[in-house]
């Protein structure tokens, strides 16, 4: 196995991650939401405890209070679906982070371990490395959510004309992004997809 492999499996891992805890923390806000809008339910989970608007802490041992909300607070369907999109944000933020490292990784080791700056580095990739990743079958999805990403860090999730003339998607009205659950696995798997391309790449190389 070589090191370019390695070095894929290790950001293909990375991904995984930022996966799996992404979908576990929509997977249990999700459920503790039931828990708390079901009488039954809650009554055999927090015996003894109100139902009507209970306070609810975050505490780490018994002295640290983190933070303190609500019921009706979880429970609300804008707080709710103000968290999942949140969490898709953040998940596509650290995997296209994770995309630009590895990007970053390798163009040093084909230019023989000379410093590059990783801003940037998916449209330089080409001229540093003279890997052409347009050529990847699925390159305008993958410029997509990268360009999602720049949008939801510098441009309060909202679509502009850089998003359209950057991603050819003329067709969008400017305004608020609209983000989806299934898109943390569209993106996870269309990176997977984008590493063994760059795989096939090096080893013509």
């Amino acid at each position: 196995m070589n090191l370019q492999t390695l070095e894929a499996q290790e950001a293909i891992n990375r991904i995984d991650t930022v996966h799996w805890t992404t979908h576990m923390a929509l997977l249990s806000y999700s459920r503790y939401k039931d828990i708390l809008s079901n009488q039954k339910i809650f009554n055999v989970v927090f015996p003894g405890v109100a139902f009507d608007n209970p306070k609810i802490t975050h505490t780490i041992g018994s002295q640290s209070v983190l933070f303190t909300t609500s019921k009706r607070e979880i429970t609300k369907e804008h707080n709710y679906n103000l968290f999942k999109a949140w969490q898709i944000v953040l998940a596509i933020i650290a995997m296209t982070s994770i995309l630009e490292q590895h990007l970053k990784i390798l163009t040093e080791k084909i230019k023989n371990n000379t410093p590059i700056k990783s801003l940037g580095i998916f449209y330089r990739f080409k001229d540093e490395t003279k890997i052409h990743i347009s050529e990847f079958p699925d390159y305008n999805q993958l410029r997509h959510f990268y360009e999602v990403r720049n949008i939801s860090i510098h441009n309060l999730g909202r679509i502009n004309s850089r998003f359209k003339d950057k991603t050819s998607e003329h067709h969008h009205k400017e305004g608020a992004y609209v983000f989806y659950p299934q898109q943390i696995t569209e993106y996870r798997d269309l990176l997977k997809k984008f590493f063994l391309f760059i795989e096939s790449r090096l080893q013509k190389r």
